[in-house]
């Protein structure tokens, strides 16, 4: 359950990377607005039922990495492609997992109860497997669509899509 509903969150993101090179704003913006919402739940409810908290420093970290995006066009305007890689990389690679995560143990607690290292070993190794296979499917879309299944879908059309 948890691998299918983390893997459906996260290939829109590594398709559109694969497709364009690039993470668009709305994804972006889903990835900033969920961090938020889950940092604001946190500080409310704080404590689990069980009396843990409700995530890490390292996980509110990751949290702050989208905000840290958005805000970094405002604090420095004219921003270092090296820092936005950097931020854009650990949004990718950590906050978009944890994310999707702390939305997971909200909705469905149940789906999160791994307690074995293997099951959450094979939840990562998972995960890891679709998105590359998504970045994949992206990076070589000419092979899967056309451009009028792209241009249908309201994507933008990439350089290397075809005509049918």
């Amino acid at each position: 359950m948890a691998a299918i509903a983390l893997s459906l969150a996260t290939w829109p993101v590594t398709f559109t990377l694969g497709t364009h090179g690039e993470v668009f704003f709305k994804d972006v913006f889903n990835i900033w607005i969920a961090s938020v919402a889950a940092l604001f739940a946190g500080a409310v409810v704080w404590r689990t039922r069980e009396g843990e908290t409700y995530f890490t420093w390292w996980g509110a970290g990751l949290l702050l990495v989208p905000t840290l995006w958005m805000a970094s066009s405002i604090l420095m305007p004219e921003r270092s492609a090296v820092l936005i890689t950097a931020l854009t990389g650990i949004m990718l690679l950590g906050s978009l997992p944890y994310v999707g995560y702390v939305l997971l143990t909200v909705a469905v607690p149940d789906a999160m109860e791994l307690n074995h290292p293997r099951l959450i070993a094979g939840l990562v190794v998972c995960i890891l497997l679709v998105n590359t296979a998504s970045f994949l499917v992206g990076k070589h879309n000419d092979l899967f669509m056309t451009c009028r299944d792209l241009a249908v879908a309201g994507d933008e059309l990439p350089e290397n899509c075809w005509t049918n």
